[in-house]
């Protein structure tokens, strides 16, 4: 995540709670091109078409 690149994280559990802070944003940030953003489209055309794992 490009916001991310300046800051320097000690610990992988650091860096992770900082991505699953700025996560929601990201995915309900709208697209340029596109109607809707990445939470909808997930929601419409690859949500239903995933299958449980073997």
């Amino acid at each position: 995540m490009a916001k991310l690149r300046h800051q320097t994280f000690f610990s992988l559990a650091a860096l992770n709670q900082e991505i699953r802070a700025s996560l929601t944003g990201l995915n309900q940030k709208p697209f340029k091109q596109w109607l809707g953003n990445r939470q909808q489209w997930f929601k419409n055309l690859d949500k239903p078409a995933l299958a449980p794992l073997p």
